[in-house]
């Protein structure tokens, strides 16, 4: 099956460094492979480049001879690699939201609103239908309580229709000295993942 192959190999020139030598064994080795001829042409790698599928030997041995056995036997394995991750996955199990259901404080709250309450504990009750927001005023903050000091490596923010165009976020293992990880001044809503070490 040759999709997803963007562009077949060019002519290398018959001087190329690492030429493709004829005859040579195919890749299990169970086989001698000469240059294909068709009609009344004989087709060689070096001065014809991939030129058709009937080439695909020629071209296995040409990345043999450029990059290594090592490449080819990559390259034969690449199905088995795929399956071995995709069975891994199926394993996988995603790190826990250590923010679901944190007791959470803000600076403030949105209240004006009758029919919906944006307090701090909407922003990780695990909804994706509730929110916290705040007062509409610049330098609000949301504070989330792990109850104690665990590693953080990465906060995701989703944003509804207002959102913040700088932010940052800050981590603190007593709740009074605080430490910026990661800040923006270009902001632009959406799901916001911000990763630090």
């Amino acid at each position: 099956d040759m999709n997803g192959v963007g562009g077949w190999p060019a002519p290398r020139g018959a001087d190329a460094p690492n030429p493709v030598t004829y005859p040579f064994r195919s890749t299990d080795g169970g086989s001698v492979v000469d240059k294909l001829t068709t009609g009344s042409r004989t087709w060689d790698f070096n001065t014809a480049g991939g030129a058709h599928y009937g080439m695909v030997p020629d071209w296995i041995e040409d990345i043999r001879g450029v990059g290594g056995q090592k490449v080819v036997d990559e390259l034969f394995t690449g199905a088995e690699s795929y399956l071995r991750t995709w069975a891994g996955s199926e394993r996988y199990e995603p790190g826990r939201n250590l923010a679901e259901g944190a007791a959470a404080t803000a600076s403030s709250s949105e209240w004006w609103n009758p029919f919906e309450n944006f307090r701090p504990d909407r922003a990780v009750d695990g909804d994706t239908g509730t929110r916290w927001a705040s007062e509409w005023k610049d330098d609000q903050w949301l504070r989330i309580d792990l109850g104690s000091a665990k590693p953080v490596g990465r906060v995701t923010v989703d944003w509804e229709k207002a959102y913040a165009k700088s932010y940052s976020i800050e981590l603190s293992t007593d709740g009074s000295n605080w430490k910026t990880v990661w800040s923006t001044d270009v902001g632009d809503g959406g799901l916001d993942t911000a990763r630090f070490a």
